[in-house]
């Protein structure tokens, strides 16, 4: 049985698969393409319609399955005037169009090709396990869910996230620590400031701290950490003296700092005025370079014609760490067709090279561990 990617890419695309829609109809899809390749099949609901899918392929030894991970859902199509049909799956040149194309289905339709096509040659000897999610675009709920009730079985001894990298096998991430700080103030008319205390001007004080604050710790592949003031909220009106104002704070952090001591460098500076609340908290990862199956695909990177590639992390959070914690922290690469710059932008789109590309590599990787 093979799966043309580019085309299975394509049918994705025309799904919506916006939380509003939910990814119901898409899982659909997949579980009777999966089915027909004689895949074990197993779906989990985070709420009616947001589908989580497990597909198995089991290998004739006792050895831990591949795993190849990524998700159905997409963001919204945003505000912006599209050139292009947001589901329409357009091909112009070497550029398919469409929500999703970069983020993240290009990918799923790669992994899925190159896993129906490896089942269907011959017996494997290890197995093959494909994690399809949904929710990830919010704050990975979907595999959050499975991990916490769990749900994933069996453990995988790798994982590959087809998240877009542009196909550039990447080897950790950053966490992501969400935090929102409040700040309370006392009401007076706008006329007369000085009879009361100003909120707002609280929180402007503590984002222009917060902007100068610098993590020193660093990771060799990762950098520092980060903190950006990503939204300010407070006040009711021109004519009143706010009493409440608010900071949401997306800090983006490595392995060698935690997030206890980050807060307590961001309660340091922000002093008494703030109260917090942890909106999400997400540790980051890198797998060991020197892992045999790291430089296995690095090796295989290489024999597809690339340039050897270096040790590098990406910034952006994944479904990876759920998935970690779930199989006991396997050896773990982000590699996908899309274009991380193109993910949730207006006119979306992904190169089709691109995807054939990534289909051949899986199927390498593949080859490498389960014949």
């Amino acid at each position: 049985m093979k799966i043309d990617p580019v085309a299975l890419t394509k049918k994705l695309i025309t799904f919506d698969t916006t939380a509003r829609a939910t990814e119901k109809k898409c899982a659909a899809f997949l579980i009777e393409i999966l089915r027909k390749a004689k895949f074990n099949i197993e779906c989990f609901e985070l709420e009616p319609g947001r589908t989580n899918i497990i597909a198995d392929f089991p290998g004739t030894a006792k050895d831990l399955p591949i795993c190849f991970t990524g998700h159905m859902d997409i963001v919204p199509f945003g505000d912006a005037a599209w050139t292009k049909k947001p589901l329409g799956a357009e091909i112009s040149g070497d550029k398919l169009y469409g929500r999703g194309s970069s983020d993240m289905k290009s990918g799923v339709a790669a992994m899925i090709s190159a896993a129906v096509s490896a089942t269907s040659s011959k017996p494997l000897k290890r197995g093959i396990k494909l994690a399809i999610t949904a929710a990830e675009e919010e704050s990975c709920r979907g595999t959050k869910f499975m991990c916490e009730n769990k749900l994933f079985k069996g453990g995988a001894g790798a994982i590959v996230v087809c998240e877009p990298t542009s196909n550039y096998p990447y080897v950790g991430h950053k966490g992501s620590l969400w935090v929102k700080l409040s700040f309370k103030g006392v009401s007076a008319h706008g006329s007369m400031p000085e009879k009361g205390v100003s909120a707002i001007y609280k929180a402007a004080e503590a984002a222009l701290r917060l902007r100068d604050l610098k993590f020193t710790a660093k990771n060799k592949i990762l950098g520092s950490a980060t903190i950006n003031v990503g939204k300010i909220e407070g006040g009711v009106n021109y004519n009143l003296v706010p009493d409440h104002a608010a900071l949401y704070v997306d800090i983006r952090s490595v392995p060698e700092i935690t997030h206890k001591e980050i807060l307590s460098a961001v309660r340091k500076i922000t002093g008494k005025d703030a109260s917090f609340d942890i909106v999400d908290d997400n540790c980051g990862f890198v797998s060991n370079p020197s892992d045999p199956w790291i430089k296995k695909v690095f090796g295989i990177y290489q024999e597809q014609g690339f340039v050897k590639p270096s040790l590098k992390g990406l910034t952006y959070f994944t479904d990876a760490v759920s998935l970690r914690k779930a199989f006991g922290d396997p050896p773990t690469i982000i590699m996908g067709p899309g274009e991380a710059l193109q993910a949730h932008k207006t006119d979306e789109f992904c190169y089709v090279s691109k995807i054939t590309e990534a289909a051949k590599i899986y199927r390498a990787v593949i080859a490498d561990w389960c014949f």
